[in-house]
């Protein structure tokens, strides 16, 4: 089985809504949503430094941070 990687401009498009420059990576992630794309893959552990950035998101890999946040009260 074949298996199709989605890089980091792919999923910050598909998920961000920057624009008519996002359609091509919102149609990508459409296509993952419907199964129509067999087998995604990601790195997505590289993109959690620069989604808070992108997105203004908190991001967290450590609960007891998380739970201290002023946004996750």
């Amino acid at each position: 089985m074949a298996v199709t990687f989605l890089d980091t401009s792919v999923l910050l498009a598909g998920i961000l809504d920057f624009g008519p420059q996002s359609a091509p990576a919102q149609s990508i992630m459409h296509a993952v949503a419907e199964k129509i794309v067999q087998s995604p893959a990601t790195a997505w552990h590289l993109t959690q430094p620069t989604f808070p950035k992108n997105s203004r998101a908190p991001c967290f890999s450590d609960p007891v941070m998380a739970a201290r946040s002023p946004r996750a009260n």
